[in-house]
């Protein structure tokens, strides 16, 4: 298990020397939502790594991430398109995608096809996400998971 807590006191330690680091703002939202932290203490710090790069796809996929976490499913989609936008042919993208349209299994089925044919290869994580439980209930996703898992 990834040490989430060391990790955390590290990218402050490192804010204190670097303070407009974009990439340290983006991995201390991150770290602070794996610890499950407040959203008014991780939002924060993953908008401020936008501010300083908006061009820095990994912190969309960050706030998608988080919106998913926080069950606001429309605003995860949001970041994680913006994501995609900057990064079209990761296949992390998609797979997140995929995660916050559970509630319409086709479209979740449509992205979860797209990050299976860019690349993804974590059956185990599909078979695990807990938001993708209804999918995973249909026909459809059994022919797609057989089509790349043989």
């Amino acid at each position: 298990m990834k040490n989430y807590v060391k990790a955390e006191e590290m990218w402050k330690n490192f804010l204190s020397l670097e303070p407009n680091n974009y990439e340290t703002y983006n991995n201390l939202g991150y770290v602070g939502l794996k610890l499950n932290k407040a959203q008014s203490e991780t939002e924060p710090l993953l908008k401020k790594a936008i501010d300083l790069n908006p061009d820095y796809p990994q912190t969309y996929l960050s706030l998608g991430e988080l919106y998913i976490h926080y069950q606001d499913y429309s605003m995860a989609k949001q970041w994680i398109q913006r994501y995609i936008k900057l990064k079209p042919d990761d296949s992390a993208g998609y797979y997140q995608l995929a995660i916050s349209q559970h509630g319409t299994p086709s479209q979740a089925l449509s992205s979860l096809e797209l990050a299976l044919k860019k690349g993804f290869k974590d059956d185990d994580m599909i078979q695990n996400e807990p938001l993708l439980i209804e999918i995973r209930k249909t026909p459809a996703y059994k022919k797609l998971m057989e089509q790349y898992f043989k």
